[in-house]
C-alpha cells in the first residue's frame, strides 16, 4: 500500500484512469498520469482477481489507496475470504471515493 501512495503522490497533479478491465474475476488496470500533460505516466496500479469496481474511469489528481473499513459499507456484506476493498480515495475528502474488490493490488513504476 505504501508503495501505491507513494506513486500517487510522484507529482501534485498526479490523477488516476482506467487503463484496461476484462471484466468480472480479472486484471483492472488504473494509469497513474500527469492531468495536464496526458501522455505522461508515472506507472500503474494492478489490481488482480477483481470482482466489483465502483471508481470512476479518471479522476482529478490527489488521491490515495486504503483498504476500505468494510464495517462502514453495507454493499460489500457478502465477500469472498480473499477479498479485500481498496478504497481509493482523496485526504481532504474534496471528491468522492471509489472502490475496487480485488484480491490484490501490484504496482509498477514507468
Amino acid at each position: 500500500m505504501e508503495t501505491a501512495n507513494e506513486l500517487l503522490a510522484e507529482h501534485m497533479l498526479a490523477g488516476l484512469r482506467l487503463s484496461a478491465w476484462k471484466g468480472e474475476g480479472a486484471q483492472v488496470t488504473f494509469e497513474i498520469f500527469h492531468i495536464e500533460w496526458p501522455s505522461q505516466i508515472f506507472g500503474e496500479l494492478r489490481f488482480m482477481s477483481a470482482s466489483y469496481l465502483q471508481v470512476p474511469t479518471t479522476t482529478s489528481w490527489g488521491y490515495r489507496l486504503r483498504i476500505a473499513d468494510v464495517t462502514q459499507l453495507a454493499s460489500f456484506s457478502e465477500l469472498e475470504p480473499d477479498d479485500v476493498v481498496y478504497e481509493l480515495f482523496t485526504p481532504d475528502g474534496a471528491e468522492p471515493s471509489g472502490f475496487i474488490v480485488a484480491r490484490s493490488v501490484e504496482v509498477a513504476r514507468r
